[in-house]
């Protein structure tokens, strides 16, 4: 017996599979990719969580981060051919925290996205308005939740956790090797707790400045107290720059005699350092947060872990031989 019209159309909205709009954190099923897309496909937003998935997979699947090496991950866009390899991954890795300001302008499929700083998400910092520059990008202002989540050794884990997690429940053929190489990761990041934990207490004795708001999570967990000023480290200071840091150090104690400290994201210039020297006795430390990765450093053998760890031979350094101002 041949069908109406209108039935037939109604059994076939009977049979559409329902939306589910939660991304995966912990407790959803990544729902499968699109029979176009690539097999055994990880795509992330940033380094940091292209590190972590990388570790995780062991090679067993195929992880990659479209983001350009040159490119700041908070404020990058991405253009139409990145969209579509996101929208055709099998799973999309994202920081969470808000760091990635373009994926709510975005269509994705939810259920296949991992948020991999939900698990915390109660915990959030959140910046004070602060504005400054990145060379040709111009100024901009950090406002709203601070995205810098991993910075924290303690929290990178809980983020690899989540990767891990939805890796499982994605390949199962894979879940021991998964694990035991999260667990290699895992004693990794353990080990970067336990050097700042060591560290900390010469920390709490120095006087902390950052020129980028990037430290605040290093800060909560290790009791340290960082200010932040506005000091671009790939551009000549200017004279209000200058009076910045003069104000924020102004505010020590009257009888500081702690040796001050200025962390920077990447390599200041030469005059920058001098400046800083000469005008307050501080000296400059490049703390690198690795949100990206550059094939050059890639070919060095640089990775997460060794960018780290050099932070880490630096900032101890700097605090130990460094006198009092």
């Amino acid at each position: 017996m041949a069908l109406s019209p209108l039935f037939a159309a109604c059994i076939a909205l009977m049979l559409l599979p329902g939306c589910d709009a939660r991304p995966t954190q912990g407790s959803t099923t990544a729902a499968a990719a699109p029979a176009s897309a690539s097999a055994d496909q990880v795509i992330t937003s940033f380094y940091p969580t292209e590190y972590f998935a990388s570790r995780i997979a062991g090679g067993l699947v195929n992880v990659s981060c479209p983001v350009p090496a040159d490119a700041d991950p908070i404020f990058w866009k991405p253009d139409d051919a990145a969209i579509k390899r996101y929208q055709s991954a099998t799973l999309i890795v994202l920081n969470g925290a808000d760091y990635e300001k373009w994926a709510s302008t975005v269509s994705l499929p939810l259920t296949r996205v991992v948020d991999t700083a939900h698990a915390f998400d109660a915990s959030f910092l959140r910046f004070q308005g602060v504005t400054h520059s990145h060379g040709a990008a111009g100024p901009h202002t950090h406002t709203g939740i601070d995205g810098h989540t991993w910075m924290d050794p303690n929290q990178a884990k809980l983020q690899a956790q989540a990767i891990l997690a939805a890796m499982t429940r994605t390949w199962p053929q894979h879940e021991k090797a998964f694990g035991a190489n999260y667990q290699s990761l895992a004693a990794d990041l353990d080990t970067l707790d336990a050097r700042l934990r060591a560290i900390a207490p010469a920390l709490k004795a120095a006087r902390l400045y950052a020129s980028h708001p990037a430290y605040g999570y290093i800060a909560r967990r290790y009791g340290l107290t960082i200010a932040n000023v506005t000091l671009p480290p790939d551009e000549p200071a200017t004279d209000a720059e200058w009076a910045e840091v003069a104000a924020a150090i102004a505010k020590e104690p009257a009888d500081a005699k702690a040796p001050r400290v200025m962390l920077f994201e990447s390599q200041p210039l030469p005059a920058t350092v001098q400046g800083l020297k000469e005008r307050h006795a501080m000296t400059s430390v490049v703390f690198s947060p690795c949100e990206t990765l550059g094939s050059d450093e890639r070919t060095k053998g640089e990775d997460y872990l060794k960018v780290m760890n050099e932070n880490l031979d630096r900032l101890a350094a700097a605090v130990s031989a460094a006198g009092p101002n």
